[in-house]
């Protein structure tokens, strides 16, 4: 994919930069060029007619005022998912098209240089942690709850992907290991773009 070469890197919450094909080829002769202008946001629209893109951008220290951005889509814009609650692969991408970025994906937006056309698109996969409640082995579902003040919230059940890649303590698992009691475990879910699915499972001991 060279027309995004820069992975995640550090956080796992913020995705790094997106940067155009132009950036990497001036890096790699040792050119000084302006680097792309990149935006940061969640999608609001997506129209693949008319090829814009609406995204919601959080500005200000306080992270209080809030702004739409609209801007066109080049006609060969790349598209690539990455991050998530996965360490070890959390700067492994994958390619994905313009029909998955549903609205509240967070994503990264490289832009050409007069800001004005979105060159490619870095989109982050949604997790979700809290208390694993139930398993369910033959019918390949999980139910997980959010958890404040100790206290279970907003148990959600989901369908486990067939290739799901299950971390119980750093060690590959299977769903059937996972034990569920009413100390634990915990765990992040890195759920698919349109947060049906579960793609991976990361999972610590019961508390």
């Amino acid at each position: 994919m060279p027309a995004i070469h820069r992975l995640i890197a550090g956080s796992l919450v913020a995705l790094a930069a997106v940067v155009g094909a132009a950036n990497h080829a001036n890096a790699q002769a040792g050119g000084r060029g302006p680097a792309r202008p990149e935006v940061r946001g969640v999608v609001k629209s997506l129209d693949t007619a008319t090829g814009m893109i609406t995204v919601s951008v959080v500005e200000g220290r306080e992270q209080v005022a809030v702004k739409e951005l609209t801007y066109p889509l080049a006609k060969d814009v790349e598209v690539v998912v990455g991050g998530g609650g996965d360490r070890r692969v959390a700067s492994i991408l994958k390619a994905a098209k313009l029909g998955d970025l549903v609205p509240g994906v967070t994503v990264a937006l490289a832009l050409t240089l007069d800001n004005a056309v979105v060159e490619a698109i870095m989109a982050e996969w949604p997790t979700l942690p809290g208390q694993i409640r139930a398993v369910d082995t033959s019918a390949g579902t999980i139910t997980i709850a959010r958890v404040s003040r100790g206290e279970n919230l907003d148990a959600k059940t989901f369908p486990v992907a067939k290739d799901v890649r299950i971390v119980i303590d750093g060690v590959e698992a299977k769903l059937a290991d996972i034990k569920v009691s009413d100390s634990g475990p915990f765990a992040t879910l890195r759920l698919s773009l349109d947060q049906k699915t579960v793609q991976s499972i990361q999972a610590g001991q019961s508390r």
